[in-house]
């Protein structure tokens, strides 16, 4: 394709149609870049979520059922693609974890590749201060919750966003084939999860305002958004039809209540730091090229994802902090000078150190101890049965991972019990929170007694701030079923913090039940 240049306006600048072939700095400094990347990155602690991810993917390849075997309230897009890099960990004799992070870095070069040929300057000088700022929201900002599905939303979405924004100038050519790139890049990431659809539905409103009568909405990247939610919908139906016959319903009935009071997402430690991003880039609004308007969008779209989830996770989070944080970035680098540009706009210059600030303060991913408990499970040899009582993963993952311990239960944790917790069993019970609590002592009367734990930590209730103020206890929740009372009757405490406790098993146990299934463990690689 030759190239063509047309004016754009005002600024009196020209443009070339983008196609596929990639600047040649690039391919000379990407694969050493992205190899130190890895190199760097290649021990980043990974949280419960992601430990959960390859367990699951470990029970897959074992032969499991998700969503009847392993109960999981997301969709299965995440917990497919780690099965081929599990299978691959195990040839190559590494952990899974670090196979993810190689992965997960691999996007987030692609991305920025991506975002290169379609900003409106692709000057080396420019590439050269906008992609390091960029590299640095991708993989140093979501350290704490590596590889979540908000962060593989937010590598794809980026580039989406910049090719949505080249498409408000119709002076600005794409080629059809990046533009499909794109797409079919984005369309992984948006469809990680259900709430991930108001990012390209924003993006799409944002661009039918601009364009008005010339906007189509039929293009190469919105028909691979379609297609691809066409395909995956039918690769659901048929390949995980338990996850709408089975977990919908559930999560329906008792999703909604393991949350914490609405007024504690606002306090959190990113919500400042939106708001002064907000408000910095409001002042700023002069100087917004396209790209950061794009941003900006993709960053209320995202905000109004946190909200309807409403758990206020960090992950949750991410991809508003992250795109703000990139909005500012490009506010700062549009002119000749950095430094000039962030000693004239003082107000978005700090704004963007408190988006770092937030990222440090995060920091990376610890897991949450109960000292004396937490020390009783983490002494226990390898190969050991755990089972944790809990609404929350806290305790479980990715200590499960990590100590190659064998894991009974079919959930990461009991989130059903806040809903089993507000409607009680009395007369004042729902029909369906009594049938949820049904179904959850059936699950763990049926876990623990297929594979009778060596160890039962039992959380504490205070603890989950989806439990304030209804008195629950995991222990008389746990007695209420004669199946299980007679499984505990063979446990006595061992460790305890404060409320949390750790039972042991006093003699050996015969295992109970039919269709007990053997639950694979992480291969010793040491």
């Amino acid at each position: 394709m030759s190239d063509v240049s047309l004016p754009l306006g005002r600024a009196g600048l020209t443009a070339r149609p983008v196609t596929l072939r990639m600047l040649p700095p690039l391919w000379v400094a990407a694969p050493a870049l992205f190899a130190l990347a890895c190199w760097a990155g290649w021990s980043i602690p990974l949280n419960n979520d992601v430990s959960w991810q390859y367990w699951i993917a470990r029970q897959i390849r074992g032969g499991a059922i998700l969503y009847r075997d392993i109960i999981e309230v997301n969709p299965p897009l995440w917990f497919w693609e780690a099965v081929p890099l599990s299978a691959l960990a195990d040839r190559l004799h590494v952990d899974a974890g670090h196979l993810a992070i190689v992965s997960v870095m691999a996007r987030a070069a692609l991305a920025l590749i991506l975002i290169a040929k379609l900003v409106a300057d692709p000057s080396p000088r420019r590439l050269a201060l906008l992609l390091p700022g960029l590299a640095l929201l991708l993989c140093l900002l979501p350290l704490h919750d590596f590889g979540e599905r908000e962060h593989l939303m937010l590598i794809g979405a980026l580039p989406y966003a910049a090719l949505v924004a080249r498409r408000r100038d119709t002076a600005r050519l794409v080629s059809p084939r990046l533009a499909l790139c794109v797409g079919l890049f984005a369309a992984y990431g948006f469809a990680m999860k259900p709430y991930f659809a108001l990012v390209p539905l924003a993006l799409e409103l944002w661009l039918a305002v601009g364009l008005r009568r010339s906007w189509r909405p039929l293009r190469p990247e919105s028909a691979a958004l379609a297609a691809t939610a066409i395909v995956y919908g039918g690769a659901v139906l048929l390949f995980a039809p338990d996850y709408l016959r089975l977990t919908v319903p559930l999560a329906r009935a008792a999703y909604g209540a393991f949350s914490p009071p609405f007024s504690s997402l606002f306090w959190q430690i990113w919500v400042p730091t939106w708001l002064l991003a907000g408000l910095a880039l409001a002042v700023a609004r002069r100087y917004l090229p396209a790209d950061a308007q794009a941003a900006i969008v993709t960053a209320l779209a995202s905000a109004l994802s946190y909200f309807l989830q409403g758990k206020g996770f960090p992950y949750h989070a991410l991809p508003v902090t992250a795109t703000l944080g990139w909005a500012l970035w490009l506010v700062l680098v549009q002119g000749r000078s950095v430094a000039g540009a962030m000693i004239r706009r003082p107000f978005v210059t700090v704004a963007l150190i408190l988006v770092a600030v937030t990222g440090y303060v995060i920091g990376p991913f610890t897991p949450i101890r109960a000292g004396k408990a937490s020390t009783a499970l983490e002494h226990l040899p390898a190969g050991s049965t755990v089972a944790v009582v809990s609404a929350h993963s806290w305790f479980a993952f990715p200590l499960v991972e990590s100590h190659r311990f064998i894991w009974p239960m079919r959930n990461i944790a009991l989130w059903t019990i806040p809903k089993i917790a507000r409607d009680g069993d009395g007369a004042q019970a729902s029909a369906a929170g009594l049938s949820v609590r049904r179904q959850t002592l059936d699950m763990i009367a049926i876990d623990l007694w297929c594979h009778p734990p060596d160890a039962i930590l039992v959380d504490d209730p205070a603890r989950s701030p989806a439990l304030t103020g209804t008195h629950f206890s995991y222990e008389a929740f746990l007695r209420s079923d004669p199946r299980i009372g007679s499984l505990l009757s063979h446990y006595r405490p061992s460790a305890s913090d404060r409320s949390t406790t750790v039972y042991r098993r006093t003699g050996r146990i015969a295992q109970q039940g039919i269709g007990c299934r053997t639950i694979s463990v992480r291969p010793d690689f040491s």
